[in-house]
């Protein structure tokens, strides 16, 4: 199901390119900044075209949580445009001081029916936070490119040296194919660096 959704959102031949598990115990207390993920790029290189509305980001990133979590706070739309005056102006680790009015948290709940996860577009102004002292975090964080596109910065996230002949070969079917297409595309694009510049080729037609 989540491979069929990938497909709908970015197109076919979906490449996984990380997947960690977000966890802490109840009594932690959790606070992230405000951020879109776009810590590759240099901060003097970050430019309003890339969250282009006409400009297709080619990566989906996904939470899946295991138990109940309200952690996930975004500000809708934000990957469609750069950032206000006001966002720019906001501290990005201050808990109470948001990047704008319009920020909504995102409840989590876990379970098979039916099945639960977030999917969004990581150039989303987003945010984890928790201070319930009771809650826990147990989510999958995953992340998906198309191999029909021209990748995005956060493909560069998996560590091609640890997929080796012995790595790839006990991995189940569908697994192995997307490693396989994740290594043609890492051949095919090898420079990170290339993807924020505007003739890479990421702009949709």
């Amino acid at each position: 199901m989540v491979l069929g959704i990938v497909e709908r959102l970015l197109g076919p031949q979906p490449i996984v390119n990380n997947a960690s598990i977000l966890v802490f115990n109840p009594g932690v207390t959790y606070v992230q900044g405000w951020h879109r993920d776009v810590i590759q790029i240099p901060e003097d290189e970050i430019e309003d075209w890339l969250f282009s509305p006409e400009r297709h980001h080619n990566s989906v990133q996904i939470n899946l949580p295991l138990v109940d979590e309200e952690c996930l706070w975004v500000v809708p739309c934000s990957h469609r445009r750069p950032n206000t005056d006001e966002e720019n102006s906001a501290s990005p680790a201050a808990s109470t001081t948001p990047p704008s009015a319009s920020r909504c948290r995102v409840p989590c709940r876990c379970g098979y029916v039916p099945a639960r996860a977030v999917f969004y577009n990581n150039n989303l102004i987003h945010r984890g936070h928790s201070t319930d002292p009771t809650a826990a975090r147990r989510t999958l964080h995953m992340g998906y490119h198309s191999a029909t596109r021209p990748p995005t910065w956060h493909f560069y996230l998996l560590d091609a040296d640890r997929l080796t002949d012995d790595y790839l070969a006990r991995l189940d079917p569908t697994m192995r194919q997307m490693m396989d297409d994740y290594l043609a595309c890492r051949a095919e694009y090898p420079e990170m660096s290339a993807t924020w510049q505007r003739d890479f080729g990421a702009v949709a037609t």
